[in-house]
């Protein structure tokens, strides 16, 4: 009879987001090591992109459960908007002291916006830990399992796997997709926020029996910062199901003569459309360009409140970009593997070097050649040179270095599809996951012997 684990996890199919297509890989190969997975998840909001496609190929007899995410930070929200009222109630009705005093002014907010910092700490999904703790709990007892595996972001997935660990005493593995204190994406305005969300991390790190990091750069920061734990640590990146682009039609939605360069994915932060555009607009005016070029971008179509179509309205090429918006899994990698070239948009700076998006593997199963904009050191480019795949790999500011990247690719022709790296295969992934679980079922058995009270044998 195969092993119980017991799977972590705040994002899985049909959920249409980058961290689901990890676990359901996990789900879909551990029972060929002898692991059988029972799955915690979260219930999928009427706000959640979902693909039933992506629930086909996982074994028939899975068990998930999904219980609620309650949204703390809503109610949060309308308690402040109440406290607001609140004050302006009795900035009107005055009372006994003057235009000047204190009681004739509304309270400051500032409070409650430190509260709803907490409120987030260590992320949005901090509602659905009590949830997700008895769904752990009821699982691991009903199925009689043998260990615990989580996955994050989100970070609660990981502080479900240190309490469940305590109360059931059953070995732990912490999957890290991202960095937490080293992400770049990651601040707090707030020092007593800040400090908290340091000490959640070092408990999750110090708690698990094994921790998987999803590039060398992040293995390497925190057997860094905890290297009297750097044995726990390894390296197990993303990866592609061979299989899924096997029978993967080319699907083109404009003319053979055009230059297509395809963005799957949203701009956030620091990802931003800007550069590509401007690389657009000076690649449209280039001679030795034959063909048109045509940028498709697919996902979410807006950059931080502002629709694509509109930032790229300001540079003047709103007839060379087509917004496509969220679909169906499937039918982007179609749009995709037709396309000539893909797009996978980086960013610079501090933390950019821990940053490996997990469409950039979906990107090498397409098998079409790829621009990176990505700093020439980090995980984007280590993955990209073993990657099997003609790549170029530019600054992600540089327009100009952009747009003579694309003119090079425009102008010489590429087979399709080029074959990728079996390193990134995910069933030698969820082999070396296999192993990584059996090292974390032997290290707490270790523990728990050393912890053994001694017997006299008298």
């Amino acid at each position: 009879m195969d092993d119980v684990l017991v799977c972590i996890a705040y994002h899985f199919p049909p959920v249409l987001v980058p961290g689901s297509h990890r676990t359901r890989a996990i789900v879909r190969h551990l029972p060929a090591h002898g692991w059988r997975p029972v799955v915690v998840t979260a219930r999928p909001t009427a706000a959640d992109c979902c693909d039933d496609s992506l629930l086909e190929g996982l074994p028939e007899d899975l068990v998930v459960a999904r219980p609620s995410d309650p949204m703390l930070l809503e109610r949060a929200a309308a308690v402040r908007r109440w406290i607001g009222r609140l004050g302006r109630n009795a900035a009107v009705s005055g009372g006994d002291g003057g235009a000047g005093s204190e009681r004739s002014r509304a309270p400051s907010l500032g409070w409650t916006d430190w509260g709803s910092r907490w409120l987030q700490t260590p992320d949005l999904a901090v509602g659905w830990l009590a949830g997700g703790l008895a769904a752990t709990i009821r699982a691991a007892s009903r199925h009689r399992a043998r260990a615990l595996y989580s996955s994050a972001p989100h970070w609660t997935a990981h502080l479900i796997g240190l309490l469940a660990r305590r109360i059931t005493g059953l070995p732990w593995t912490a999957d890290f997709r991202d960095p937490w204190r080293s992400n770049p994406f990651r601040s707090f305005p707030y020092r007593s926020v800040d400090r908290f969300d340091a000490w959640l991390e070092a408990r999750v790190v110090a708690g698990a029996d094994r921790l998987v990091c999803n590039s060398e750069y992040v293995r390497e920061d925190f057997a860094a910062r905890y290297p009297h734990l750097a044995g726990r640590f390894t390296t197990i990146p993303n990866g592609f199901e061979p299989e899924d682009y096997a029978e993967l039609a080319a699907v083109r939605r404009v003319e053979e003569d055009r230059f297509v360069f395809s963005h799957a994915g949203y701009f956030y932060g620091p990802r931003r459309p800007h550069a590509i555009l401007e690389a657009l607009r000076d690649l449209r005016g280039r001679s030795n360009v034959r063909r048109v070029p045509r940028l498709q971008l697919i996902g979410t179509p807006t950059y931080e409140g502002r629709g694509l179509e509109e930032i790229a309205d300001e540079f003047g090429v709103r007839d060379l970009v087509d917004v496509l918006g969220e679909m169906p899994h499937r039918q982007a990698l179609e749009l995709m593997r037709g396309s000539d070239v893909q797009l996978l948009v980086g960013f610079g700076g501090p933390g950019s070097e821990y940053q490996v998006p997990a469409k950039l593997f979906e990107y090498l199963g397409v098998g079409r050649p790829i621009l990176a904009l990505a700093p020439s050191r980090g995980a984007i480019h280590d993955v990209l040179t073993q990657g099997g795949v003609p790549v170029e790999i530019r600054d992600p500011d540089d327009a100009t270095a952009i747009a003579d990247a694309l003119e090079r690719l425009e102008s010489r022709p590429m087979a399709l599809p080029f074959a990728a790296s079996p390193t990134f295969h995910r069933r030698e992934l969820v082999a070396r996951l296999a192993d990584v679980l059996e090292q974390a079922c032997r290290a707490r058995s270790v523990s728990s012997r050393r912890r053994a009270p001694a017997h006299d044998a008298t």
